[in-house]
C-alpha cells in the first residue's frame, strides 16, 4: 500500500472587517513567477520589475525538496482583502512527505498589510530558512508508525468503537489544542492503496504576537487499527518532537513560530470543514 505524510494549512479564511481600520497602500511586487534552486539563496528574478499599490501583499512558496525546485509566486493584484480584524499577517502552510514515492513538498501562502514590499521580505525569510531544513528524520518516525504493510487494515476505530473496515483505511482527525473535533472512522471513499497524514497550521499575528491559531492533525494509516489512540499519541510525539521543523516561519525574524494564540470557534469549524475535503 502506498502511505504519504501532507502537512497542510488551511485556504485563506476571510474573517470579520474591523471597519475602523483605515486601509493604507502599500508597494508590493506585481503579479510574477519565477523558480529558484534550493540550493541557492533567495534572489528576486528580474521577471518581477513591477510594483502595484494594494492594502495587502501576498506571496504563495512552493518547495520540492526531491527536485529542489523553489516556485514563487507573488499575487497581488488590485483586489482588496478583507482585513480580519487587527491582523498584519495570515500565514497558511501545506508540507507533503509522501511514503511510496519519497517526495516531500512544502507549501505557504503569506498575506501582510504592514509595510512596502512585506511580500519580499517575507519570501526571503521564508525560503532562506526551509532551505536549510531537514524533514527526513520526521518522515522517518512518521513512516514505522503508520506504514507497516505487514499487518493490513481489517479493522477501524469508529470513535471509541472498532468496526470492520474493508478495501479502506483507518481515518484519525485529531486537535493539537483541543478534542472538540476529533474523529475516527474507517475511510473507504478514497484509494485504499494511499494514505497520508494531515498537519494544517494557520497563524494570524499583529506586529506584536499570534493573535489566532489552528493546528489540527488528520491522517490515513494502512495499518490494522491505526486510527487508536496509541497511534494517535504517537503521531502527535513525532509533531512536538519536530515542532521547529514543522512550524510556519515567523514574520518577525524567520524563525520557527514560538507565540501565545487565541483559538476561536468559528475558525475552528471552518479549518476542520477545510481538512475533510481536502
Amino acid at each position: 500500500m502506498v502511505s504519504s505524510i501532507i502537512v497542510i494549512g488551511m485556504p485563506t479564511i476571510a474573517f470579520k472587517i474591523n471597519h475602523s481600520a483605515k486601509a493604507i497602500n502599500h508597494k508590493c511586487i506585481g503579479y510574477c513567477t519565477f523558480k529558484l534552486s534550493l540550493s541557492e539563496p533567495f534572489k528576486l528574478d528580474s521577471v518581477c520589475l513591477n510594483r502595484t499599490q494594494s492594502d495587502s501583499c501576498t506571496v504563495e512558496i512552493d518547495i520540492d525538496y526531491n527536485t529542489k525546485v523553489v516556485d514563487v509566486k507573488f499575487l497581488t493584484d488590485d483586489t482588496k482583502q478583507q482585513r480580519a480584524n487587527d491582523d498584519d499577517y495570515n500565514i497558511d502552510q501545506t508540507i507533503r512527505m509522501d511514503f511510496n514515492t519519497k517526495v516531500i513538498k512544502i507549501k505557504v501562502y503569506y498575506l501582510c498589510y504592514t509595510d512596502d514590499e512585506c511580500d519580499l521580505t517575507y519570501a526571503k525569510l521564508t525560503v532562506d530558512r526551509l532551505r536549510s531544513l531537514n524533514y527526513q528524520p520526521a518522515f522517518d518516525d512518521f513512516l514505522k508508525i503508520l506504514h507497516k504493510p505487514d499487518n493490513p487494515v481489517t479493522q477501524c476505530y469508529n470513535n471509541d468503537n472498532t468496526v470492520e473496515c474493508v478495501d479502506g483505511n483507518c481515518l484519525a482527525l485529531i486537535s493539537n489544542y483541543s478534542n472538540e473535533f476529533d474523529s475516527k472512522y474507517c475511510d473507504q471513499n478514497g484509494d485504499p492503496t494511499e494514505t497520508d497524514l494531515v498537519i494544517g497550521e494557520f497563524r494570524a499575528f499583529n506586529k506584536m504576537t499570534t493573535l489566532r491559531q489552528n493546528k489540527r492533525i488528520r491522517y490515513l494509516c494502512d495499518t490494522n487499527l491505526c486510527n487508536g489512540k496509541e497511534f494517535i499519541d504517537a503521531v502527535q510525539k513525532v509533531v512536538g518532537n519536530y515542532d521547529s521543523t514543522l512550524s510556519i516561519t515567523s514574520p518577525y525574524s524567520g524563525s520557527a513560530t514560538k507565540y501565545p494564540y487565541k483559538l476561536t470557534t468559528y475558525t475552528m469549524i471552518l479549518y476542520v470543514f477545510c481538512l475533510i475535503f481536502y
